[in-house]
């Protein structure tokens, strides 16, 4: 958690699971405010738990996709996004106003069979995914995260690029 003026955010993680050709990973949410709304994955980050850590928790449950998947090519400092006053009071029982994330860019190094969207011990999360251009993730997100995306998009413009 994080207080600012604006009220409470909850801290978070987010991960830019990447392959060549600015190809990121994308799933879309079970449970969501918009019928074809896409989101990159993310997660909370459990008391005392390590960022880094939890990114890697919240990929796993999330896509199947493990530190053995991986590699971490970059990370961004915290980034805040505001959830709209109608939505509040349904996501976290309207304790938070948002969230701060720190973002992880990943590169992918397995095929496609490591992605699972059911894991064990954990509610799936998305119920289909797909490769999507890095240029459009703003574009296919729900219209509260666009933003955001585009700073996470800023932050990783030249890296993803690494990857090759």
């Amino acid at each position: 958690m994080h207080e600012t003026e604006e009220g409470i955010y909850r801290s978070g993680v987010g991960t830019v699971l990447a392959r060549p050709n600015r190809m990121v990973f994308a799933g879309r949410r079970i449970q969501n405010f918009s019928h074809e709304a896409w989101q990159l994955p993310q997660g909370g980050i459990d008391p005392e738990e390590d960022i880094e850590k939890a990114m890697w928790r919240e990929l796993a449950e999330e896509t199947g996709v493990g530190e053995d998947h991986a590699r971490i090519v970059g990370v961004t400092d915290w980034l805040y996004y505001d959830i709209p006053k109608k939505f509040r009071r349904k996501l976290w029982q309207g304790q938070y106003v948002g969230q701060r994330q720190k973002w992880f860019l990943l590169e992918f190094l397995a095929e496609d069979a490591a992605v699972s969207l059911e894991n064990p011990g954990v509610p799936a999360e998305f119920d289909a995914w797909k490769w999507v251009p890095f240029d459009h993730v703003d574009a296919i997100a729900i219209a509260f995260k666009r933003a955001l995306y585009r700073k996470v998009q800023k932050a990783f413009w030249t890296e993803i690029d690494r990857i090759v």
